[in-house]
């Protein structure tokens, strides 16, 4: 009887572990890429292991794809009864997997030490996955990338064509003034052209302040570094360009000149031959174009030969010295003929100063 309790208890021990490795669910594996990663014999809470496996597998393959995060950004973190593996991502720990003791008895590990295993075979593969589709994932990004951007493509298209319909609206309106198609009372012609710069000028910079938040890349630091250079650049130049701005603006809504007028301006003489926002050209007489700042042009005394005869319609008096040079064997018998009264028609010096030369 001692003997039979003995064999049944003998038995017992032998099929009970058998049983339940019978009913214990099957490993399942974290793959990546068609790799397998992980291997899961129990999973943590009522999951199956191929469940976990199929819902890590998705995780892990957006996790290797997100080149923004790194490896060495997935770590550890101890929750008990769990130890977790996560993202450290801008001081914020955001959940993946987690491990428990079930699982780890399974391997015949602690919590810690099968976790640990599980951080570095996620790393080595996220590694491995990188390397090899990195090519692939910068050409799938760059058309996702395009993709996203084709709306702000388009509202920065809008935006500039819109701009260059009010600058040719602005041209052609401005046009007529100059040709005198169209009148205003208080508007000279000369004035159109200049005030047609200044006004494209303004639509320009509006049509790039709307678009400007449109433009892919924006607010990037490599943009902002762009604007910033261009900005030094702007200030380091901007008091001349400023100066003679300013100048040109003066010079022409004070009608000093216009295209085509006689001057003198500072000593240069010549014919006004372009009349820009920042300098001034003249045409001499020998045919020399002579560029002169507005700056400059601005404090300079100018003299208009053209503007009499075209505002209130009188001539130019110009004053001048010749010099007469004659010669000696020319004076000299007309010079004796009249000093002797021989009834020469030679008409008299009018100074009695006078002296031949020689």
């Amino acid at each position: 009887m001692p003997l039979l309790v003995a064999l049944l208890a003998t038995q017992l021990l032998v099929l009970a572990p058998l049983s339940r490795a019978a009913d214990a669910p099957a490993p399942a594996y974290i793959e990546l890429d068609g790799r397998r990663v992980l291997e899961i014999r129990v999973a943590a809470g009522a999951q199956t292991p191929a469940q976990l496996a199929r819902l890590a597998s998705q995780r892990l393959a957006e996790l290797a794809a997100n080149y923004s995060i790194e490896a060495e950004q997935i770590v550890l973190q101890e929750d008990p009864p769990y130890t977790t593996i996560g993202v450290m991502r801008d001081g914020k720990f955001e959940p993946r997997l987690s491990v428990d003791d079930r699982n780890a008895a399974r391997f015949q590990l602690s919590r810690q030490q099968l976790a640990q295993r599980y951080l570095e075979q996620i790393r080595a593969a996220i590694v491995r996955y990188r390397q090899t589709h990195r090519r692939s994932d910068w050409l799938r990004g760059g058309a996702q990338a395009f993709s996203r951007a084709i709306p702000d493509l388009i509202s920065v298209v809008v935006i500039l064509a819109l701009s260059v319909m009010l600058m040719r609206a602005s041209n052609a309106w401005f046009r007529a003034l100059e040709l005198g198609d169209l009148r205003l009372s208080w508007f000279y012609p000369e004035w159109a052209r200049p005030t047609a710069r200044l006004v494209g000028i303004g639509i320009l910079l509006l049509g790039v302040v709307l678009a400007y938040p449109y433009i892919p890349g924006a607010d990037s630091k490599a943009f902002q570094g762009a604007g910033l250079f261009v900005g030094v650049l702007a200030a380091l130049g901007s008091s001349a360009v400023a100066a003679n701005l300013i100048g040109g603006l003066m010079l022409t809504y004070t009608r000093a000149y216009q295209e085509g007028d006689r001057v003198n301006i500072n000593g240069t003489v010549g014919i006004v031959h372009d009349s820009a926002l920042l300098v001034t050209r003249l045409r001499t007489p020998r045919n020399e174009v002579v560029s002169i700042p507005n700056a400059t042009v601005l404090v300079s005394s100018i003299v208009n030969y053209s503007l009499a005869s075209r505002e209130i319609t009188e001539p130019v008096v110009i004053a001048t010295t010749v010099t007469v040079g004659i010669s000696q064997e020319i004076l000299s018998p007309g010079y004796h003929a009249m000093r002797n009264g021989n009834g020469s028609t030679v008409p008299p010096w009018p100074s009695e100063s006078f002296a031949p030369p020689g």
